[in-house]
């Protein structure tokens, strides 16, 4: 058919064409580039945020790498130490150790000292009593502390009689200056400083409770496992090292997107903060990623 039709006189009269799209036609196809728009946009987030992620797990990866080496060549360095002086005292351990607190017991905290001393997590380690005293972090300081000194002894070199510097393995996007203090920080994806707990012995689980450390039953002292360290062998050793009787291992965490790390900082040792007590809101921590559980997102 036509696109004619016949008036009553049978004179034919051409059908008007509709010029354009109606109101809801128009509302329709916006409504689905909206929709459009927002699917990609949820797409793009989800892939950036998947890309910041692996490339924050493997910034934390290498940094374990590096100190696992550091550390077993801190424990070769002890062991070199006690072959070398027998029944004597090791070069690691003050003669008023040796005589305050016996062969076996001296070795155990002064190899306590001398981890703390190469291994440390705030500059605060470093200072003396009145300097400590006197000492004043901003929070972008606090924040940044255990992440500048994790760069610094990771990247200097010559340690225990070994060359192990790690300068070389991190890349530009692996440092910066959070707080402006002119030191370099190792840092995750999101550009916000990772965290170093040395002893973090306030995450200690030996269930599932816990999101960053797990451990079997036995929770035995590493360092200690005689158990020799008690609160009469060794007074306020809970408050200048770290709980008792406590498996521990050196801890990396980033506070993942969200930024919020959900732990005390390595430098607030009022709340425990150097051995990583949580803040108490356990929802903060299901995004972080650790070098101990390298998981993320839940």
């Amino acid at each position: 058919m036509n696109s004619y039709r016949l008036q009553a006189k049978g004179n034919p009269i051409a059908t008007p064409r509709r010029a354009g799209f109606t109101l809801v036609e128009i509302m329709v196809v916006i409504g689905i580039l909206a929709l459009m728009i927002t699917l990609s946009l949820t797409t793009y987030g989800y892939v950036i945020a998947n890309a910041k992620e692996k490339a924050t797990k493997a910034t934390i990866k290498k940094i374990s790498m590096a100190l696992a080496h550091r550390m077993e060549a801190f424990n070769r360095g002890i062991n070199k130490q006690n072959l070398a002086a027998g029944s004597g005292r090791p070069a690691y351990i003050t003669f008023q150790n040796w005589n305050k607190y016996g062969s076996d017991l001296a070795k155990v905290m002064g190899r306590k000292d001398l981890f703390r001393d190469n291994f440390p997590q705030t500059f605060a380690e470093h200072l003396t009593a009145s300097e400590q005293s006197t000492a004043t972090l901003t929070s972008a300081a606090k924040r940044a502390a255990s992440a500048e000194v994790l760069y610094l002894f990771l990247s200097s070199g010559v340690s225990f009689g070994e060359d192990i510097s790690d300068s070389t393995s991190f890349n530009a996007n692996e440092l910066r200056d959070t707080d402006g203090d002119g030191v370099q920080e190792l840092v995750d994806a999101w550009g916000n400083p990772l965290r170093f707990y040395r002893w973090p012995t306030s995450m200690i689980s030996s269930g599932d409770s816990n999101l960053l450390i797990r451990t079997k039953a036995s929770t035995k002292d590493p360092d200690d496992p005689l158990g020799l360290i008690t609160a009469t062998s060794v007074p306020n050793f809970a408050t200048n090292y770290h709980a008792i009787d406590s498996w521990h291992t050196p801890l990396v965490v980033s506070a993942g997107e969200d930024g919020v790390l959900g732990l005390y900082e390595p430098a607030d040792t009022s709340n425990n903060g150097n051995l990583a007590a949580p803040t108490g809101v356990s929802e903060d921590l299901f995004d972080n990623i650790s070098n101990l559980n390298l998981q993320g997102g839940g």
